[in-house]
C-alpha cells in the first residue's frame, strides 16, 4: 500500500525539531547524490558524443558562423 505525500508531510509535522533537522540532512544528502549521478551520466554521454565526433569546440563567433551557414 502506497503512502500518500500529504500523509508523510503530516507525520513529519509530528516529529521533534531535532528529528526534522536530521530528516532534512538526510534529504539534502539524497538530493546531492542524485545530482552527482545526473552529472556523471551527462559527462559519460558527453564523452561518448565527443568520441563520435558529435561535439565541436570553438569560439562563439565560429559557432554562430556554423549555425548561419547550415
Amino acid at each position: 500500500m502506497a503512502v500518500k505525500f500529504y500523509e508523510i508531510v503530516e507525520q513529519v509535522k509530528l516529529l521533534s525539531q531535532d528529528d526534522k533537522l536530521y530528516l532534512k540532512d538526510i534529504l539534502d544528502k539524497i538530493l546531492i547524490d542524485e545530482k552527482r549521478k545526473a552529472i556523471k551520466t551527462h559527462a559519460k554521454e558527453s564523452v561518448t558524443e565527443y568520441k563520435e565526433g558529435k561535439i565541436k569546440f570553438g569560439t562563439i563567433a565560429e559557432m554562430k558562423k556554423d549555425l548561419y551557414e547550415s
